[in-house]
């Protein structure tokens, strides 16, 4: 059994490399706010560290969905699993009363931040490359830059670029040239070099859809679970995700770019996290992935060394999502409007929109039927 905690900060804590350090305060209302979320992914037994959920809230879930987990008890021996792994993590589940002993080491925490670091999707491309070399790429693998001057000669190879600090959270920390202009993404690269001594440059591709492929690590061993098709705003933060069975999502994704290449690469990218992070990791993780106007993937945009509002959005139509019916999972913040108006029917959600934690004036996990 588990004990779950949610804390979705911890790429920044990660950026940081601190066992305590301050995230902003929107990112500490996103954790506030969804600490409940682990309920929906949990297993019967397993048990969430949380401040305090809700109690009329859980009930109500409990009757019309039939969540098992509980709020921590500090009582029974768990396993701990976080959203994701980091130095501040490991201080956390300190601080809500687990002996260091069933805690990773410093050694192995340092050893996943750099996993963690973006450079690894880059390796995971640059495997595709060499052992599926048929496959129609939407742009060559991402470089490390270590000076401004190799992210200029990138800028006049390529046209177009993308930057992405080597740690950073959810569209931050990313800048893309064909969106704020040249001089904009220069002057982000060159804060991510000075930071954190380099910065990851690719191809700016023209995006028709993003996705993912979700992989759990156990015993050394990697297994998919399932495919993610996700929707991100202007700026490239996520908002949402598709909930539909693993048939539908992958129709749509079929719908800009091809399967066979698809599961090729996946299959790909199973065999690279089997050999270089499973011998160092157990439990989820995501490769996120894009197909462009033409048709090409691009198959390792991110690595995501934790678990992903993806894996939740498989989780909850594995869980809660009727036969047939299609759905969607977002966070956003909330508008002071948002309330729970749905039907239940056997334990699914038969109709309306859900909220997927208790009700906030900050942010807004909800699960709503569209179809």
């Amino acid at each position: 059994m588990k004990l779950h905690l949610f804390n979705p900060d911890n790429d920044l804590a990660l950026a940081s490399g601190l066992s305590r350090y301050t995230p902003p305060r929107a990112a500490m209302q996103l954790r506030q706010v969804g600490e409940a979320l682990p309920l929906w992914y949990s297993d019967p037994g397993d048990q969430v560290l949380s401040y305090g959920i809700n109690a009329a809230w859980l009930d109500a879930m409990r009757a019309d969905f039939g969540i098992e987990a509980e709020p921590y008890d500090h009582s029974s021996p768990l396993i701990p699993d976080p959203w994701g792994w980091s130095a501040a993590a490991k201080t956390d589940f300190i601080d809500g009363g687990l002996s260091p002993a069933l805690l990773p080491s410093d050694d192995k925490i340092a050893a996943l931040r750099q996993l963690s670091h973006r450079r690894t999707a880059s390796l995971l491309a640059q495997y595709i490359v060499i052992h599926y070399p048929n496959l129609q790429l939407a742009c060559p693998p991402a470089i490390e830059a270590k000076s401004i001057e190799q992210v200029e000669e990138a800028l006049r190879l390529w046209g177009g670029i993308v930057a992405k600090a080597p740690w950073s959270s959810s569209g931050r920390g990313v800048a893309n040239s064909l969106v704020i202009g040249p001089d904009r993404t220069l002057k982000m690269a060159a804060d991510a070099i000075r930071r954190q001594g380099s910065v990851m440059v690719e191809q700016a591709v023209d995006k028709a859809l993003d996705f993912a492929k979700i992989y759990e690590c156990r015993s050394g061993q990697c297994r998919e679970v399932g495919t993610s098709v996700f929707f991100t705003g202007p700026n490239g933060a996520y908002t949402g995700n598709l909930m539909a069975s693993e048939a539908e999502r992958l129709n749509r994704v079929g719908q800009h770019a091809n399967l066979t290449d698809l599961a090729a690469a996946s299959e790909a990218a199973r065999l690279f996290i089997e050999a270089e992070i499973a011998p160092h990791y157990d439990g989820i993780l995501g490769v996120d992935m894009l197909a462009d106007a033409n048709g090409r993937l691009h198959p390792a945009v991110e690595i995501n060394l934790r678990k992903t509002m993806g894996y939740v959005a498989i989780a909850l139509s594995d869980r809660i999502l009727p036969p047939g019916a299609v759905g969607e999972f977002s966070v956003t913040p909330a508008r002071g409007s948002e309330h729970s108006a749905y039907i239940a029917s056997e334990g699914k959600l038969a109709d309306g929109t859900l909220l997927l934690t208790p009700p906030s004036p900050h942010f807004s996990f909800q699960a709503r039927i569209i179809w």
